[in-house]
């Protein structure tokens, strides 16, 4: 088992006291990094041998969990799979007093959070992990 910073014994570690009872939702860029794509191609020359090829991929991601969820399963993926985020994003309705307020867009999150909230409860309260289009 690979050990990095955030993972003891295979549990994550932070000195931080985490919540692990609101249910918070993130949207999360990751930094580029080539992952193998899952598209198969035939070459002849080769000796008719199949191969993968590298690509960038989508790596926005929105996750439904608790701040505590969600600690552990980043510390997971950057110990499984190197994950590095780049930047990342509260998913919640503006203020009035925002630059970025829209009463027809903040109507449409609060909905979304329903919906999500909805969701998680029926996942029996795993985090989840949607690809952003």
């Amino acid at each position: 088992m690979m050990m990095t910073r955030h993972l003891i014994n295979g549990k994550p570690y932070t000195s931080k006291t985490l919540d692990d009872k609101k249910i918070i939702i993130e949207d999360w860029v990751l930094k580029k990094m080539p992952v193998a794509a899952s598209v198969r191609c035939y070459e002849p020359v080769a000796d008719g041998r199949y191969y993968s090829d590298f690509k960038d991929v989508n790596q926005q991601f929105r996750l439904i969990g608790t701040e505590k969820q969600l600690y552990a399963f980043f510390c997971k993926q950057l110990d499984e799979k190197g994950w590095q985020i780049q930047d990342s994003y509260d998913f919640k309705p503006e203020s009035k007093d925002s630059e970025w307020y829209s009463k027809k867009e903040n109507i449409w999150i609060r909905k979304k959070i329903k919906e999500y909230k909805k969701l998680y409860k029926e996942r029996n309260k795993e985090v989840i992990l949607l690809d952003i289009v």
